[in-house]
Order: C-alpha cells, then sequence, then structure tokens
C-alpha cells in the first residue's frame, strides 16, 4: 500500500499512516483488509478500479477466492452506512458489478512523490477554510500565520487543538483531560468560532492540515506562557 496521506470524502477522513477511520470526528472500526481496500479506492482519484486489481493490491500476499472482494465491499458499505450503495448516502459506485469508485469528491493532505510534505493536494475541487480575518488560512499558510491564531485561543484550547491534530476522538480527549465530552465539544465549537471554521470535519480537517505547527514546541511554548 502506497497511497499515503489523509484523505476526505464526504464526512469521512481517512488517515492511512494511523490506520483510523473517522466520521464527523467519531472513529469507525473496519477489518484491515475493507480499510486497506477504501485506500485503494481512495488513492484512484475517482477512477474506477477493477475487481481483478482489487484482488492484487489487497490479497497480494494471499490465495482467495474472488468473492473476497464482494464480501469486503459489503463488509465496508455497511460501516460506512453506504446503504448497499444506493440512496444520498452513497459513498462506493459500482459499475457493471466489475468496477469500483468512490462517489464523492476526494481531498487529499499527503506527501509528494519525493516524499516532503505539500500540505493539500486537490484531487477534487474543494472550498478551503475561509479567512475571518483571524490570520486563517488554508494548508499553504506558513508558521508565522499560524501563531497568529494560536494567541487567540486559551491554554485549554490549545491543548484540546494538540490532541486534536493527534486524530485523538472527543472521548479520548475528555478521558486524558478529566472533563466531560460535552465540556470538550464546547471547547471545540469555541475554537472553530474564534478560527472561523465552519462545515463538516472544518476543525479536524484544519489541525491535521497545520498539524506540524500545531504540535511544534513554539506553539505549545506560548500557549504555556499565556
Amino acid at each position: 500500500m502506497n497511497e499515503e496521506g489523509i484523505y476526505q470524502f464526504g464526512h469521512f477522513l481517512v488517515d492511512t499512516k494511523r490506520h483510523i477511520l473517522l466520521k464527523d470526528g467519531e472513529q469507525i472500526h473496519v477489518t484491515p483488509k475493507a480499510f486497506d481496500l477504501l485506500v485503494v479506492l481512495l488513492g484512484a482519484d475517482g477512477c474506477l478500479v477493477s475487481h481483478s486489481e482489487l484482488m492484487d493490491r489487497v490479497w497480494a500476499d494471499r490465495c482467495v477466492e474472488e468473492s473476497n472482494v464482494s464480501q469486503t465491499i459489503s463488509m465496508l458499505r455497511r460501516a460506512l452506512r453506504d446503504g448497499n450503495g444506493n440512496g444520498e448516502g452513497r459513498c462506493i459506485s459500482m459499475i457493471w458489478g466489475r468496477c469500483y469508485s468512490i462517489a464523492s469528491d476526494i481531498r487529499r493532505i499527503g506527501l509528494d512523490r519525493e516524499g516532503s510534505s505539500v500540505g493539500t493536494l486537490h484531487v477534487k475541487t474543494l472550498a478551503a477554510p475561509a479567512s475571518n480575518g483571524h490570520g486563517v488560512r488554508g494548508a499553504a499558510g506558513t508558521v508565522g500565520s499560524c501563531l497568529k491564531w494560536v494567541d487567540r485561543l486559551t491554554p485549554s484550547e490549545r491543548r484540546v487543538l494538540e490532541m486534536i491534530a493527534d486524530s485523538r476522538m472527543s472521548r479520548e480527549i475528555a478521558k486524558e483531560l478529566r472533563i466531560s465530552v460535552r465540556t470538550v465539544e464546547n471547547h471545540r465549537a469555541k475554537i472553530r468560532d474564534k478560527l472561523g471554521l465552519g462545515g463538516p470535519n472544518s476543525l479536524l480537517r484544519f489541525a491535521l492540515e497545520h498539524r506540524d505547527e500545531v504540535l511544534s514546541p513554539g506553539a505549545v511554548e506560548t500557549g504555556i506562557n499565556e
């Protein structure tokens, strides 16, 4: 598997390095093969992937029945609440019964071919978070611009943002900080408001795009000294 990075499609985020699948910030558990199959579909940039290619890519190290693909697709659809490929919540399209693709727009946050950080790669065009005068920009923002919005957050909000950037869910954050999930959600709402963010996964996407700045010693030090 070489589709390294973080993908967003619809209400979902997929971190291929950590093997994490999130819907609206909450983790969804799938089997390793179902996760690998999803990553192959995401890495195809919306193009069709054949039944045989999925067999070769996902089960390259094993001799299995062809029915494994359709069974794994069905399991993945159930986990995504896909409705078997029909209706408003459709995530995976099937064509001719032998080819599959992701049905919604895909956004990738990952690495270039040399392995260097590239911020956000738009597989299909999606709007970047808008600026509201707080110095918030898309993934192309510099460390200096990030420190402008860091100054607007309280120490508690910065700590929550750091944990979000580390792919922690609200329940995990609440447990570690010994606060309620409701308090975590209140912090998240205040952070979104201060950063001018809106829409599904906007805060998580922002935290992941600016992960290096959020987790940098300079950002942490600023929060401690406030």
